[in-house]
C-alpha cells in the first residue's frame, strides 16, 4: 500500500517537473516517477530470487 502512494507520489512529482519544462517531458517524467519505485522493488525480489549459480543462457558457466 505504502508503494502506491509513493509511486503516486513520485509521479506526480515527475509531472510537476515536466510541466516546468515543457509539456513534452510532462507525460515522460510522470510515466518514470510513477514506475521507478515499482521497479525498484521488482529488482530487489529478482535478486533475493536469484541467489542460485545455476548456468542460464544469459549467464553460461565459466570454464
Amino acid at each position: 500500500m505504502a508503494l502506491i502512494f509513493i509511486s503516486i507520489f513520485l509521479g506526480l512529482i515527475g509531472f510537476g517537473i515536466g510541466t516546468s519544462l515543457d509539456i513534452n517531458f510532462a507525460v515522460f517524467f510522470g510515466v518514470i516517477g510513477f514506475l521507478s519505485p515499482g521497479l525498484y522493488v521488482l529488482d530487489q525480489i529478482y535478486k533475493k530470487v536469484d541467489t542460485s549459480n545455476k548456468p542460464s543462457f544469459l549467464n553460461p558457466p565459466i570454464k
